[in-house]
This record gives structure tokens, sequence and C-alpha cells, in this order.
């Protein structure tokens, strides 16, 4: 018979080859798997790089006061200063010319420019001269000019400062029955022109008798308000 082939020295390694061969195999499929497996959300689904990131970074937290004229930014995380508001300006306040941030007028008023247009004008009312009023040329106090409106019917004198004396400024003759300010509790009429106590009985505010009445029809009316001939009065069954 012919002598082994297997040499005795080799024995040990052919015990351990089953071992060798199974730890190549599992080194081979991890390999061919792309690495180590990607994390698992709840519900089973891959966890993406971007999620990780989301959950590890910090929340930013305001633990400082920010000081007047400054606010707390969460993306930076710090006080930063509050940008710069619009500027409006009330009656005789500034407006316009060339500065960085020049102020408006607020409603009902209209910017009457400075002699120097470089230089803020002035907010005035936005007013008109009735048509059958005395209106002229005045000064303003920033050098400008205006326009005042006299009424006839009142015996004081006209003065050339805007808005000085009995007048009072405007911007522009009113057209023909143009809308005035009438004082309070009163509405404007356009029919008459003028200011009156109601024009409807919407007009009419005020408290109302507890007073209720049959009528001549057989109805039940109680007081509420009615304008007559422009004045405001309490009817019951009209």
């Amino acid at each position: 018979m012919g002598a082994s082939r297997c040499h005795p020295r080799r024995r040990p390694c052919m015990k351990t080859m089953p071992v060798c061969a199974c730890l190549l195999f599992s080194m081979a499929l991890f390999s061919a798997c792309g690495g180590s497996p990607e994390p698992q959300g709840s519900s089973g689904t891959a966890v993406t790089d971007e999620a990780v990131t989301a959950k590890t970074k910090p929340h930013c937290v305001q633990n400082v006061l920010c000081i007047r004229g400054s606010h707390f930014d969460t993306t930076l995380c710090k006080c930063v200063p509050n940008p710069p508001s619009q500027c409006i300006s009330k009656e005789d306040g500034p407006c316009g010319g060339f500065t960085l941030h020049p102020c408006q007028c607020a409603a009902g008023l209209t910017c009457v420019l400075n002699i120097n247009p470089d230089l803020p004008g002035t907010c005035e009312p936005a007013r008109c001269c009735p048509a059958n009023w005395n209106m002229y040329d005045c000064k303003e106090e920033n050098g400008g000019t205006g326009h005042n409106c006299h009424n006839p019917a009142l015996g004081c004198p006209s003065s050339l400062t805007c808005g000085d004396g009995c007048d009072f400024e405007v911007s522009s003759q009113c057209p023909v029955c143009d809308p005035i300010v009438c004082p309070a509790h009163e509405v404007f009429s356009r029919e008459l022109c003028k200011c009156v106590s109601c024009v409807t009985a919407a007009d009419c505010t005020g408290p109302l008798p507890q007073l209720c009445r049959v009528c001549a029809d057989g109805s039940t009316a109680c007081a509420h308000w009615s304008c007559v001939a422009n004045a405001c009065e309490v009817a019951t069954c009209n």
C-alpha cells in the first residue's frame, strides 16, 4: 500500500478547516451586505443620517434677557438688534425729507413739504376749506407755505401764520358740498350741505324710555329713535 498523502504535521490544520471556511463565508456575506446594518426606527424602517442629526442637534433655549431694542433669535441663539420700525408722525410731526428712514404722516394727515426739500416737512390735517369760506396762503413754522381757511361768519381776525387765530389750516378748497368735519353728535347732510343732528334714525343714540303702547292698527310698539326734519325724536307708533 502507498504512503498516506496527509503529512502528520498538517492534521491539526485539517481539523480546523471547517471553522476557517465558516469564518471566511461570514466575512464575504458581511461585505456583500454593504457593511454594518442601518439603524432601524420604531416602525422598522431605516433611519436616515438627517433624522439622526436632527435628533442630536441641540435645542436653543433662551436663558438671557435681551435689552430694549433687541430680541432673542432662536436660530442664532442670541440677542440681536430689532429691525428699524416705520416712523409714524402725528399732527405737527416731521415727515419726508432726505433722511435714512423718513417719517410718514398718520391717517388723516398730509405732509406739507419744507422750503428746503432736504429737510423734513410737517404733518398737518388733510382738511379742505368749504366752498363758501375764504382760503388764503399762510406761512408754516418750518419756513414752508400752506393754506388757512376762514369762516366769514366769525368776527375774529385772520392770521398769516398757518393754524393760528380762529382759522384752521387746510390742504385744498372743498368741492361744492364736500363733507367737512362735524362736531360731536352731528353728521353731515349732503342735501343741506351742513352738519345736522341726524340724517336717518341710525344717527340717533342715547337712552330710551321704557315705554310701550298699543297703536291705532292694534299692534304694540315701544319707544325708539326717529329722525324728523334732521332732528332726533323719540317715537312709538310712527
